[in-house]
């Protein structure tokens, strides 16, 4: 049970109310309350405000980023030093278990909004990439593998996080940079590519160049942004099976040109999770299973 459905239970049996009497009050059907109070949906920005005026409360004490109820008095201990800082991991952890159903409900602007509060509350681009974005990801993966959602939904849902990442972008960009240069890419027809552009965006924090390709690149044309950008690390992402001899196929011809041979291949991605040696067989030179570990693998390279 995440904060706001906790919240809202609780102010509803305090005020001896049925989930009946609310939907009625608030034009909506009783499921919806019953599905607030569960978890499995979230209001958007218009229904937030009416449920905050209904009960009386701010929207920060319904979303759990404040105890205290009302509006004036959360703005006065919001001024108090170090406040959000004991507030903001309760934040970024109601954010990790709503983001799914506010995005899939259509509502991307509040989800946009949430992050951007608790980044400008103290809480860290890297946490946001891995509790929010790089966790949900393999929530929605999965949810699609059991039939829980269809491709049209896995699909908006990626679209949707990658315009909230791209609102990031200015903060991503280290000032301080290392001096190396990476190519990243997923293989052949390969169009799942939240995975490595959540660790593209993880090594240009830690102040790496980064030089992402996308898909459907020719073999020849990866050889030559490896010598255009004297690229050092290569990072290969595949998550479907039938793109593995793609994969083979692209680190034999990189490994077999001479004016690159040197380069480090990195591979990651869900065929590499379930077979940890996989890496190994198809001739890479390491194997990331997330973003942090992919960060990890790269900095041993340069040690």
């Amino acid at each position: 049970m995440n904060k706001f459905s906790h919240r809202i239970k609780e102010l509803r049996k305090e005020k001896g109310l049925r989930q009946k009497d609310i939907a009625m009050s608030l034009n909506l059907a009783q499921t919806t309350i019953a599905n607030y109070e569960q978890g499995t949906r979230f209001p958007d920005e218009e229904m937030l405000k009416k449920i905050s005026n209904y009960f009386q409360v701010s929207a920060d004490y319904l979303l759990g980023i404040t105890d205290v109820k009302s509006s004036f008095a959360y703005k006065y201990e919001e001024k108090s030093k170090g406040f959000f800082h004991d507030k903001v991991d309760e934040l970024i952890d109601m954010i990790k278990r709503t983001y799914i159903n506010l995005i899939l409900d259509g509502n991307k602007h509040m989800a946009s909004e949430l992050i951007i509060e608790a980044i400008s509350k103290g809480a860290s681009l890297k946490k946001i990439y891995k509790d929010v974005f790089e966790y949900n990801f393999k929530v929605i993966g999965h949810m699609w593998e059991k039939g829980q959602i269809d491709i049209a939904e896995e699909h908006y849902f990626t679209m949707c996080t990658q315009q909230i990442m791209a609102q990031l972008y200015e903060n991503i960009y280290s000032k301080s940079k290392r001096g190396h240069s990476i190519v990243l890419l997923t293989v052949g027809g390969e169009i799942h590519n939240m995975g490595i552009r959540i660790v593209t965006d993880f090594l240009e924090m830690e102040g790496y160049s980064t030089y992402f390709l996308g898909s459907n690149v020719p073999t020849h044309s990866v050889i030559n942004s490896i010598k255009l950008y004297k690229a050092e690390i290569l990072a290969l992402s595949v998550t479907m099976d039938y793109n593995i001899d793609s994969l083979i196929n692209l680190i034999h011809a990189v490994k077999n040109e001479k004016s690159v041979k040197d380069t480090k291949i990195i591979a990651g991605g869900q065929p590499f999770n379930l077979n940890k040696n996989l890496w190994k067989e198809v001739g890479a030179d390491g194997y990331s299973e997330n973003a942090e570990q992919a960060v990890t693998i790269v900095n041993s390279f340069f040690k």
